[in-house]
Formats: C-alpha cells, sequence, structure tokens
C-alpha cells in the first residue's frame, strides 16, 4: 500500500457522501495521505518515526521554500483533521473536507509528495 491510496479512499468516500460522518472520514483520509507522503521528504534520523508535530517542525524549518510551504499546508490540513476526528460536537461541512481534499491534491499534482 502506498500514501495516496488513501487519498484516493478520501475522494472516494467524499464522493459518495451523504453524512458529516463522511466528509469527517475523507478529511482524515487526505490528511493521512499527505502526512505520509510528507514524511518521505523529511531526511532527519530524529524525525523518521516520529510525532505528526515533529514532521510539521521539520518542514517549516526547512532552508527550502517548497518544503516550509508543504509543511505549512501540512499544518493547516492536520487542524481540519483533528476537527473532523476530535471536536464531535462542532458540525463538520462538507466545504472543509472539499478544501482539505484540494490542498492534498495539489501537493500531490505537483509532485510534491
Amino acid at each position: 500500500m502506498n500514501a495516496k491510496e488513501f487519498l484516493d479512499s478520501a475522494y472516494q468516500i467524499n464522493q459518495d457522501a451523504t453524512k458529516e460522518v463522511d466528509y469527517r472520514n475523507a478529511t482524515s483520509r487526505a490528511y493521512y495521505a499527505a502526512y505520509h507522503g510528507c514524511k518521505k521528504l523529511v531526511n532527519e534520523p530524529a524525525v523518521m518515526g516520529a510525532s505528526h508535530e515533529k514532521v510539521i517542525i521539520a518542514l517549516k524549518n526547512s532552508s527550502h521554500q517548497e518544503k516550509r510551504s508543504i509543511g505549512n499546508s501540512l499544518q493547516q490540513i492536520k487542524a481540519s483533521r483533528v476537527w473532523a476526528d476530535y471536536q464531535l460536537d462542532n458540525s463538520f461541512p462538507r466545504s472543509e473536507s472539499n478544501k482539505v481534499l484540494e490542498i492534498v491534491k495539489r501537493l500531490y499534482n505537483l509532485n510534491k509528495l
């Protein structure tokens, strides 16, 4: 299995979505597609296998502008994933899952992941 399969699954879930739980699941799968892709961009032994936050920090602190941008995007969609997975009392709209999918799609289309 590869990280892009999470993105394909996210698109399928979102396309077939009829309930809020579907938007939340699509967002979560899309985030993990990005996260696993981003881990490959971090070549520091201290970060490999590290927490999600350490991967984000490593990217945002990179000397390469493109990696910093990717780190910012990953941080943004992580916040959406946390909302989707943990903030169950706050409604989660389809527009949010669409936004996350577009960000992750852009990262993959630009061959950044």
